[in-house]
């Protein structure tokens, strides 16, 4: 099985000659470098699930809060 694909891009002679003096002044392989800003870029742009709230909790969330308003509406709280 392999451990890993290959993909090919098509880039400027002026940003592969900038990534290899990138790549060197950093002691790794232009492929480390593009593995890396790849992997960073998609952890930056997933989508992130939404935190739900539970259906209860927000019942008693808004329950309380109208309670709250009508408690100082009255003057009782």
């Amino acid at each position: 099985m392999k451990k890993s694909e290959k993909i090919e891009i098509r880039i400027s002679l002026e940003e592969k000659e900038k990534l290899g003096r990138l790549a060197e002044s950093e002691g790794r392989t232009v492929s480390e470098l593009v593995r890396d800003l790849a992997s960073k870029y998609a952890l930056l742009n997933m989508p992130r699930p939404r935190a739900r709230m539970p259906y209860m909790a927000a019942l008693g969330f808004l329950c309380c809060g109208l309670g709250t308003g009508v408690g100082m509406t009255l003057g009782i709280i």
